[in-house]
């Protein structure tokens, strides 16, 4: 990198999910030759449960020690899958594959610059009347949680209820926008927004 210069590629949408066999040929096809800094894959890349393979197979094409793969989740990772498992799969992405970064509602500082990123979904106010319309709000599932209670009789105990898709998706978007918002008050300079939603 010269000049604080940053090449990229960006990449989103390519629902290899449906054509998994197809993956490692398309990436030498379409990517072998190019040398960017970074490779941003903006969401709907894969289903949750690939997610691990299909990063390798990518990293194995941008290896280069000073190549960064900046990975945001779409809304289909999330099909048939919860939010635990996708950030399950992206955890294990970057503890076991060098160089790539998997921001959910997170920023972070690669090669100078500050790569803030999220899925982004909805506001509230957007779907309220297409909801029942939205594929998303029947092929994603809650999240199961526990919360530490105390009986009536004063012995603890652990109440299991599962977090709704419909109420976890409009929390991610103010999360995400209380993100952006605190890189702008703090002056944040150099910065790159990847989300999948707009």
């Amino acid at each position: 990198m010269t000049d604080n210069k940053l090449s990229m590629l960006i990449l989103s949408d390519l629902h290899f999910e449906y054509r998994i066999h197809t993956v490692e040929s398309w990436i030498r096809a379409n990517c072998l030759a190019l040398g960017v800094d970074v490779l941003v894959l903006a969401g709907d890349i894969c289903a949750a449960s690939q997610l691990v393979h299909v990063l390798g197979l990518f990293r194995k094409v941008f290896n280069g020690p000073n190549q960064h793969i900046v990975y945001v989740p779409g809304n289909h990772e999330h099909w048939m899958s919860s939010r635990v498992l996708v950030r399950e799969a992206c955890a294990s992405a970057e503890a076991t594959i060098s160089n790539v970064h998997c921001l959910l509602n997170r920023s972070e500082v690669i090669l100078g610059r500050t790569f803030i990123g999220g899925t982004m979904w909805w506001e509230k106010c957007d779907l309220a009347e297409s909801q029942p319309y939205w594929s998303d709000f029947h092929m994603i599932s809650g999240d199961p949680v526990a919360t530490k209670v105390t009986r009536a009789d004063g012995t603890p105990d652990i109440d299991f209820r599962t977090v709704s898709f419909k109420e976890w998706v409009y929390e991610e978007n103010l999360a995400f926008q209380e993100l952006i918002h605190s890189h702008l008050k703090a002056g944040t300079k150099d910065s790159i927004v990847v989300t999948h939603m707009l």
